[in-house]
C-alpha cells in the first residue's frame, strides 16, 4: 500500500476528528477562515475603525491605545505575519504624529496604507476664538489646519514657540503648496528667532560671569589689608 499525500493525511485526520466530535467542524471553518486571509482583513478593517472621519472619531492617544491593544490581539495572531506588519506600519504612522512628525505613505503602497492615510487629517482639531470672546466652532481636519494657520500668521513671531507650530506642521500635508510654503517660512523665522534669543542669553551670561570674576582694585586691596592683619 502506497503512502498517503499530505493532503489525503489531513482529509483522514479531519474525517476521524468529526466522527469524534461534529462540532469540531466549527472550530476547523473558524481556523480555515483565518488562515486565509480573513483575518488579516478583519485585523485590518478593525484598526480602520480606530480612525476619525470628518463627523468625527477617537482622539489621536486614544486611537494610538487601542491600536496597541489590536496589534496584540487574539486576532492578530490568526492574521498573516504580513497583515499584522502592515496594522503595525499603520500605527506606527499615528505613533509619529503624536511625536510632531507629519505622515508620509509611499504612492504605491497598499489600498489599505491608502485607506489610512485619507483618515489621518481627520484627527486635526482646532478651536478658535469667535469676535465675542467665547470659543468658536469646533473644526476637524483641513478647515481646521488652515484656520490655525491663520491665527498663527496674525500673531508676531517673536511671542511664537514650537508648540505653537505643532499643528501645522504635523498636517501641513493637507494644505494646498502656498499654505505648504508659509508654514515653512514661519518654522524657519521661529527657529532662527529661538537661535538668536539663545546667542543672546549666552552673551549676556558670559558677559555677566567675567564682571564677576574680576574684582576691582579697592577690593582687592581691602582683602590684602585684611590677610595681611590676620598675621599681626
Amino acid at each position: 500500500m502506497g503512502l498517503l499525500t499530505p493532503q489525503a493525511q489531513l482529509s483522514s485526520a479531519v474525517v476521524k476528528l468529526l466522527s469524534i466530535d461534529p462540532c469540531w467542524k466549527i472550530e476547523m471553518g473558524f481556523l480555515k477562515s483565518m488562515t486565509d486571509g480573513s483575518g488579516g482583513s478583519k485585523l485590518e478593517d478593525d484598526f480602520l475603525q480606530l480612525l476619525p472621519t470628518e463627523a468625527g472619531g477617537l482622539s489621536l492617544e486614544v486611537a494610538i491605545q487601542q491600536g496597541q491593544v489590536l496589534v496584540n490581539s487574539r486576532l492578530a495572531s490568526f492574521a498573516s505575519a504580513g497583515c499584522v506588519g502592515s496594522v503595525r506600519a499603520a500605527l506606527n504612522l499615528l505613533v509619529n504624529m503624536q511625536c510632531g512628525q507629519a505622515p508620509r505613505v509611499a504612492a504605491q503602497s497598499t489600498d489599505f496604507m491608502q485607506s489610512v492615510f485619507s483618515r489621518l487629517g481627520f484627527f486635526a482639531t482646532f478651536q478658535g476664538k469667535a469676535e465675542n470672546g467665547k470659543l468658536g466652532a469646533l473644526k476637524r481636519g483641513r478647515a481646521a489646519v488652515q484656520a490655525n494657520l491663520a491665527q498663527v500668521i496674525s500673531m508676531d513671531v517673536s511671542t511664537l514657540g514650537l508648540q505653537d507650530l505643532e499643528l501645522i506642521c504635523v498636517y501641513s500635508f493637507l494644505l494646498p503648496d502656498a499654505e505648504q510654503t508659509q508654514v515653512s517660512a514661519l518654522t524657519e523665522q521661529v527657529f532662527k528667532a529661538a537661535a538668536n534669543a539663545t546667542d543672546a542669553l549666552k552673551k549676556t551670561t558670559t558677559s555677566s560671569r567675567s564682571s564677576k570674576g574680576k574684582p576691582s582694585q579697592a577690593s582687592m586691596t581691602t582683602s590684602i589689608s585684611e590677610a595681611a592683619a590676620m598675621f599681626k
